[in-house]
């Protein structure tokens, strides 16, 4: 029987080493990620955010709702970056 000679441990080690670099493939890949919204996120909310007051200075009603609420998201995203994720 000894081709049923199964080392549990031998094979962990051989595969621990798969687990831990899919582990910080996603936790780099995961930081970076955050880091490119979190930089992005302050041109993205302030040029929706004049967009919609202009249009909204031109009659659209629904643009002040939305340039009142780009800062509050922008705001959100840069709380949720820093608490959560550290970025």
């Amino acid at each position: 029987m000894k081709f049923l000679n199964f080392d549990y441990f031998e094979t962990h080690k051989f595969f621990g080493w798969i687990e831990d670099w899919i582990h910080g493939w996603f936790e780099k890949t995961m930081h970076t990620t955050l880091q490119t919204i979190s930089d992005v996120s302050f041109n993205a909310c302030l040029l929706v955010g004049l967009i919609a007051f202009i249009l909204y200075i031109f009659g659209w009603e629904k643009g002040k709702k939305i340039a009142i609420i780009s800062p509050v998201i922008y705001i959100l995203i840069k709380i949720v970056g820093e608490l959560v994720f550290g970025v």
